[in-house]
């Protein structure tokens, strides 16, 4: 018998005298079980992967409380950009490992679209993309089954060089109010 935080193991027969071992996954991780005979002479080593797949995706809702500002936005300035799919999905179940996904657009199913492109967990929008809002598809990278679609807003890029900033000051002094 064979147990830790990750598997346990039994050993049992068969109808034929073979010699079964069961194991029983229990939480993620990774651990080796050792079988060795009964003499002790042969030993051999069983590495043991437990991990639990995503079976759905939904997209998260930003709930932006007075004060914050929103962080669901995407400049159109024609550079590289991280798609963070922990803080833009919701995973189920929420402990698995395995939180890949493969990210294209949803209008054709591909890393490009409208001079916007996205290469593994970064997006490219160029200052002359046409929408003010673009739809992601995010797919599990373990199940193509498993899928969600992502909204975000695409803003364009202030030009600094409109900007002024300037300061002036003056000083008043002795009002006098008369009334009549």
């Amino acid at each position: 018998v064979y147990d830790d935080d990750v598997a346990s193991a039994t050993l049992s027969q068969n109808s034929e005298g073979q010699n079964v071992i069961t194991i029983t996954a229990l939480n993620e991780g990774n651990t080796e079980l050792v079988v060795t005979t009964n003499q002790g002479s042969v030993r051999q080593t069983i590495n043991i992967e437990v991990y639990t797949e995503v079976t759905s995706m939904t997209e998260k809702t930003e709930e932006i409380e007075e004060g914050q500002k929103s962080s669901r936005f995407l400049v159109k300035n024609g550079t590289y950009q991280l798609l963070d799919a922990q803080q833009l999905i919701s995973f189920t179940p929420s402990t698995s490992t395995r939180k890949n996904v493969v990210w294209t657009f949803e209008a054709n199913g591909t890393t490009e679209y409208d001079g916007a492109s996205i290469s593994g967990n970064q997006i490219f929008v160029p200052d002359t993309f046409a929408s003010n809002e673009i739809v992601l598809r995010a797919t599990s990278a373990n199940n193509s089954d498993v899928y969600t679609t992502v909204t975000i807003t695409c803003i364009d890029q202030i030009d600094v060089s409109n900007i002024r900033i300037g300061a002036s000051a003056y000083e008043t002094s002795g009002f006098d109010f008369t009334t009549s």
